[in-house]
């Protein structure tokens, strides 16, 4: 009997020991070329942000944790890995964040919004680019034309309005092909396309490089703009603390940004090869997109456009409620924590 009760003992302490160091995996995609998605990843790798805000009392006292980073060029990728159950967190734009929101509702999951990272209210940021020599000078001079862009991207979102805008038909008057731009930028200096359609910083970065001319910026469709963070919606419920913490280090990157982005424009450039100048031109003070990760209104609105225009391109045949899909509560939390005023 005293032998039946030590064993039941041990086995009980062996099991409380082992739910109190449990390992907790954090697996976080990011997209470090896009380097306006730099407070939600790449800073936040580099510079050891996490380990600052990551709770170590309560449920996590005895709690390790390990932390996964994995760089994509585009949100597509990174959606499937996280609807795989790979990837726990996500760093991309409003369009293909919507189609993450619509993959995981077709998995018989949810997926939530948890920020916006840096963005445009007007859609500065994504645009369209023709080879240096051509003599194209506008949209309207690219119908029958072949335009590759970043499938499923928010690109690919701006070019299916700009040519909405035109009056075109996407599947007859354009032809439009899937190309990313590590390879979209060998076409243009082959001269293999006629133009391209790209997100931050692309559209920036070939004309500064000199093989291409931007004809067409994503403000001229006034279609609003952003990259953010999003949370598989099952692990956000599991375990908030750390969505509050991973929010919090990405508000310490945004503050870093802001005080001296001469220098961490110098530190994505060694990371990414993206030309300092360029992500300054996203970075400094008078940037062509503002960081800023409180949701505004017109934030809200490009989830809904994203939404729809997934709709109308047969990618989803349900929409979202963007009042579930949209979650602040975790990023308020991490204002608060971080004695910021969110609604300031």
């Amino acid at each position: 009997m005293l032998l039946r009760a030590a064993i039941a003992s041990l086995v009980l302490a062996s099991f409380t020991l082992s739910a109190s160091a449990e390992t907790i995996r954090i697996a976080i995609g990011t997209q470090d070329t896009t380097i306006n998605c730099a407070a939600g990843g790449l800073l936040i790798r580099e510079l050891g942000l996490l380990d600052k805000y990551l709770p170590h009392d309560g449920p996590y006292k005895d709690a390790k944790y390990d932390v996964e980073w994995k760089n994509f060029t585009s949100g597509a990728p990174l959606t499937n890995e996280m609807v795989a159950g790979k990837l726990d967190f996500g760093a991309m734009a409003d369009f293909p964040g919507s189609f993450n929101g619509v993959a995981f509702e077709t998995a018989g999951k949810h997926s939530l919004f948890i920020s916006v990272l840096s963005g445009s209210i007007k859609g500065s940021g994504n645009g369209i680019v023709v080879p240096s020599a051509s003599s194209v000078q506008s949209l309207a001079e690219l119908k029958g034309k072949t335009i590759s862009v970043p499938f499923a991207s928010t690109a690919h979102g701006m070019l299916l309005r700009a040519v909405a805008a035109q009056g075109w038909d996407p599947l007859k008057d354009v032809n439009i092909i899937a190309q990313p731009p590590e390879v979209a930028g060998s076409a243009l200096q082959a001269g293999k396309i006629d133009a391209h359609a790209d997100f931050v910083p692309f559209a920036e970065l070939f004309p500064s490089r000199g093989f291409a001319r931007k004809i067409y910026d994503g403000a001229q469709a006034n279609a609003p703009t952003f990259h953010g963070a999003l949370v598989d919606r099952a692990y956000a419920k599991k375990y908030p603390e750390i969505v509050v913490a991973y929010l919090r280090a990405s508000l310490e990157a945004n503050q870093l940004l802001a005080a001296e982005p001469e220098k961490y424009s110098e530190l994505i450039a060694k990371v990414t090869g993206v030309d300092a100048e360029v992500n300054y031109l996203f970075h400094g003070p008078l940037g062509v997109q503002t960081r800023d990760l409180s949701w505004k209104p017109e934030y809200r609105q490009a989830v809904g456009t994203a939404i729809d225009t997934l709709k109308l391109l047969k990618k989803a045949d349900r929409g979202l409620d963007l009042n579930t899909f949209i979650d602040d509560q975790y990023i308020r939390a991490a204002f608060k924590a971080s004695n910021l005023d969110y609604t300031a």
